[in-house]
């Protein structure tokens, strides 16, 4: 004989077991009365007022009841749709105004530059105004003591 432990299976016949199918309307029934009678316990009234004793066999009831269901679920349907709807409505509202946000931003941030590189461009101007004034400067004295070599050396050779 070999034991659960050793990993060999003994076989099983199951031809003699039936599995029993649930008749739900009988269970749901007998829920329904048992929170019924716990409900009455606590208070007589409120069982009426919650639980209704409601015949659930007959086909007119049933056909109302499914009637009741689906129109319940088309209302709910609708309604999610429309908070939906709302919901995306919202989101695009603020995704349009951080887009402009962010575009208002963009142009000040490119006014902002522009602004440094005109203020750097009349900055270079003046800087380059005072080097030109100084090479015209030096270009002048420059000449003049050329001139003034010369003349002293003439002078010094024709004496």
């Amino acid at each position: 004989m070999t034991s659960p432990s050793s990993g060999a299976h003994l076989p099983l016949d199951l031809t003699h077991v039936e599995i029993e199918v649930p008749n739900y309307g009988v269970l749901r029934e007998e829920r329904m009365n048992r929170n019924r009678e716990t409900m009455q316990a606590v208070d007589k009234g409120i069982s009426k007022d919650i639980l209704p004793e409601v015949d659930l066999t007959s086909a007119e009831t049933g056909a109302a009841v499914c009637i009741q269901r689906h129109f319940r679920g088309h209302q709910g349907r609708k309604v999610y749709v429309e908070k939906l709807y709302t919901k995306y409505e919202e989101e695009e509202r603020e995704r349009t105004e951080r887009i402009h946000r962010q575009m208002e931003e963009g142009e000040l941030l490119v006014d902002n530059v522009h602004l440094k590189v005109s203020l750097g461009d009349g900055q270079t101007v003046r800087r380059n105004r005072g080097r030109y004034y100084a090479s015209q400067v030096i270009t002048i004295q420059r000449a003049w003591r050329a001139f003034r070599r010369r003349r002293s050396s003439s002078a010094a050779e024709g004496t």
